[in-house]
């Protein structure tokens, strides 16, 4: 069996418990996402020697590279979050993580857009996203994205997991 379907085998289920513990409790755990990323550098040390095990620290260290990012975007990802990605990256590489964090991006607006419309707060919440860009690009006043969302809370694990899976389907 080759190693993208033994990986996407064990990414698969990781996603889908993280983003039911996220829509549910809001959080992500450790132990979830911990022991994939592990599995993943052992799977692909196994695969690859030495090799493998800089694909799986690349993959982590592109994911990790969010986390130093998030002030810039706007804090939208949380420590779950990133440790979600980090444990796909483990598992599937530096290429794949960069597919799977462009995917989750586009999901995620597609999450925020319905989460908003749905409690009724669309036009509320782009008034706020628009003073946000309008502050933040005039006159480089580092609003936090946060009061921007009206008081949503964005469960973004369900956008994580939507992006891999698309991801997984682009990349071999």
């Amino acid at each position: 069996m080759p190693m993208a379907a033994i990986t996407t085998a064990i990414m698969y289920p990781m996603l889908l418990i993280g983003a039911a513990t996220d829509v549910r409790w809001g959080k992500i755990p450790n132990a979830l996402t911990a022991p994939c990323a592990l599995v993943g550098i052992v799977l692909n040390v196994v695969d690859s020697g030495i090799a493998g095990l800089g694909f799986g620290l690349a993959g982590i260290g592109i994911a990790l590279a969010l986390w130093f990012l998030s002030p810039i975007i706007g804090n939208v990802l949380g420590g779950g979050d990133v440790k979600l990605l980090a444990a796909v990256g483990a598992l599937r590489g530096p290429v794949f993580i960069l597919y799977a964090i462009a995917f989750s991006a586009f999901c995620g607006g597609l999450l925020a857009v319905c989460c908003a419309a749905g409690r009724r707060k669309l036009l509320a919440s782009c008034k706020q996203l628009g003073q946000w860009l309008y502050w933040r690009s005039v006159w480089q006043v580092n609003a936090p994205l946060e009061t921007a969302a009206v008081g949503l809370r964005l469960p973004y694990a369900v956008a994580i997991a939507a992006g891999a899976i698309t991801a997984s389907c682009v990349v071999r």
